[in-house]
């Protein structure tokens, strides 16, 4: 219930200007509602309130990129990861940033640190897998989105992508495969 929650935000906002997490969690409901604007007000606060926490700005990142504007996003993500070098969730937003820029070669060194960093978590390996395919290596794209599915058997993205990235490689009953899950 989005609108409840942004209203109760919005309420906490009110009464205490000051409080980081309701702009972060109310951004995050405007973002998921498409409501960029909303969200980019809302991140631009947090960032303002908390200029020395990473988590601002990778959240404001997100917003950014999601509005189509990478190269900003990447700002973001850099001042991040300044002030926390190891955060592996920066490295995979900003290599999906890079990759929109078509800087594959930036966008593959942040994919490879945040696998490194993050081994457990999906996001690295799926946007690896995006700029491995993009790169034409579509054997290593479908090696990360095997890796996606083993962490996330729910991801469909994962199973699209690995779809298509088979069907580069004329594998048609695998790639089908995947496409019927």
């Amino acid at each position: 219930r989005p609108k409840e929650a942004i209203a109760d935000f919005s309420t906490a906002i009110r009464l205490n200007p000051q409080m980081l997490g309701a702009y972060v969690d109310r951004g995050n409901v405007y973002r998921e509602q498409h409501d960029y604007p909303a969200a980019l007000a809302d991140m631009t606060t947090a960032v303002k309130l908390a200029p020395g926490m990473a988590l601002p700005y990778l959240n404001r990142g997100q917003v950014l990129q999601a509005l189509g504007r990478p190269v900003e996003a990447i700002l973001d993500y850099d001042a991040a990861l300044r002030i926390a070098p190891q955060f592996g969730a920066a490295f995979a937003n900003r290599a999906a940033a890079y990759g929109a820029t078509g800087d594959y070669d930036k966008a593959l060194a942040d994919a490879e640190a945040a696998v490194e960093l993050d081994p457990e978590a999906p996001g690295g390996y799926g946007i690896r897998g995006n700029i491995r395919n993009a790169r034409g290596d579509y054997a290593g794209a479908i090696e990360d989105f095997a890796k996606v599915i083993a962490l996330d058997p729910a991801d469909a993205d994962a199973y699209n992508n690995r779809c298509f990235a088979l069907a580069d490689q004329r594998d048609l009953d695998r790639a089908i495969a995947d496409y019927d899950k």
